[in-house]
């Protein structure tokens, strides 16, 4: 969803989402990097970690913060599909156990993460 929509954002095309309602959990990819060596540094054997960033929010939020970042006059075209079937409505995670082997916290949240991925976007360009 996010490359799609920084991908079409950007030709200043209005793609077109679900009614957004899903929760999700977003981490930028630096973080994840950094969660992955400290469970290969710090982790405990044999413990299942969930990465994330422990914070979750509506997917309409993360889609209406890319639209605002790159053209806040963009109109979201949002209601526009439909689910699809077993639509999975969660993606979020609980990272306490992470945290508390490793010392995890995330450092860059969305918006910060996601001015980095369009900045990224528009220099491939």
């Amino acid at each position: 969803m996010i490359n799609v929509s920084i991908g079409k954002m950007l030709k200043l095309e209005s793609p077109e989402y679900t009614k957004a309602e899903q929760v999700w959990d977003y981490l930028y990819a630096e973080d994840m990097a950094r969660a992955l060596y400290l469970i290969c540094e710090k982790g405990i054997n044999n413990s299942i970690y969930c990465v994330g960033s422990g914070k979750e929010k509506v997917l309409i939020e993360y889609i209406e913060e890319i639209r605002n970042q790159i053209n806040p006059n963009l109109k979201l075209k949002i209601g526009d599909k439909d689910y699809e079937k077993n639509q999975v409505m969660n993606l979020s995670v609980d990272i306490s156990d992470l945290t508390r082997d490793t010392g995890f916290i995330p450092k860059i949240d969305f918006k910060e993460g996601i001015k980095r991925t369009i900045d990224w976007y528009k220099e491939k360009e």
